[in-house]
């Protein structure tokens, strides 16, 4: 920075705090002028003059908000907080009325956002009057944000900062205040994706798990509507289709077993785990057998289907099955 800069940027904040001090004078000198003026009216008639007389003040402030910014939000204050906004006239766009709320005030009365006054008013009521200072030395809306967030300690210390003019102390304790927010903003994001992927798989289990609920209820309606010969028929297919899957098993089980007695030297405990392979499969054949009461058929003799003649017929069902 060349000294013609720091020497304009000297001249231009000593400016704008003597411009602040000419300001303070006129914001007393203007209060003494109304209460004086309002000590022989009614209270209606006094409550109206100190609503004008707030409102011309705060227009007067922001002709210039840049350089009296906290004059302006002290002006708006006292009218917000004193409701004095309910006797300023506006024009709406279509008439000319009284105020109805704060909120028209800031939109048609001073032309600005109720929100950006809001913030304005908490900034002054936490810096007061430095708020010029530190607009001055660069501190943005942003940069408000965060100093209104930040704990008591760090806020008493960038209040300091601001009265004694230290814009390096103050831009830096804004500068860890937005590296903290920006860490705690990632974590967030980060529990935010984490809790959204478990959301999306608790979803999608749910999701299945109702389709699942849905088909078995479909199923078992459908059992329901079915006549005796087509829920045989339906088992019987069912019967197939599993005894065929479970050959498959016993398919894959059999050529996993001929490879190993097929090794050249195949070791004794191998040979001695298939046989225990297949003992347990026969065990589970038996319990089916005995848990059920099927019948054990002699495949040397063939497939002797004569006991199902001696079935009792049911109503509607074929009882003359063909032998395969």
């Amino acid at each position: 920075m060349t000294e013609k800069t720091i020497d304009q940027e000297m001249l231009s904040f000593e400016q704008k705090k003597q411009q602040a001090k000419v300001e303070k004078e006129i914001h007393e000198e203007g209060s003494l002028v109304e209460a004086k003026a309002c000590r022989d009216m009614t209270p209606q008639a006094s409550e109206i003059f100190q609503a004008a007389a707030l409102h011309e003040r705060a227009r007067i402030f922001g002709g210039m908000r840049r350089l009296f910014s906290a004059a302006e939000i002290k002006a708006i204050k006292e009218i917000k907080d004193s409701k004095s906004f309910k006797h300023i006239e506006i024009n709406d766009g279509e008439k000319f009325r009284l105020c109805g709320n704060f909120t028209e005030y800031c939109r048609f009365a001073i032309g600005r956002s109720h929100g950006i006054v809001y913030e304005e008013i908490q900034n002054f009521d936490i810096f007061g009057e430095a708020i010029d200072g530190m607009k001055s030395m660069g501190v943005e809306r942003n940069d408000f944000r965060l100093l209104r967030k930040a704990p008591d300690d760090l806020l008493g210390e960038a209040r300091q900062a601001a009265e004694a003019d230290d814009k390096d102390a103050l831009l830096e304790i804004i500068d860890d205040l937005a590296v903290k927010h920006a860490k705690e903003k990632e974590e967030l994001n980060k529990q935010n994706t984490d809790l959204k992927g478990s959301l999306e798989a608790a979803q999608d289990f749910a999701g299945k798990k109702n389709e699942r609920i849905n088909e078995l209820e479909e199923k078992l309606h459908r059992k329901s509507l079915m006549k005796p010969s087509e829920r045989a028929e339906e088992l019987s297919n069912q019967l197939e289709v599993a005894s065929g899957t479970a050959r498959g098993f016993l398919n894959s089980v059999e050529s996993t077993i001929k490879e190993i007695v097929e090794l050249d030297e195949c070791p004794r405990d191998l040979r001695h785990a298939c046989a225990h392979a297949m003992v347990r499969i026969r065990v589970r054949m038996d319990e089916i057998h005995t848990t059920y009461g099927i019948e054990r058929m002699d495949v040397d003799v063939g497939m002797d289907d004569s006991w199902m003649a001696e079935l009792p017929a049911v109503s509607g069902e074929v009882t003359d099955y063909d032998a395969e």
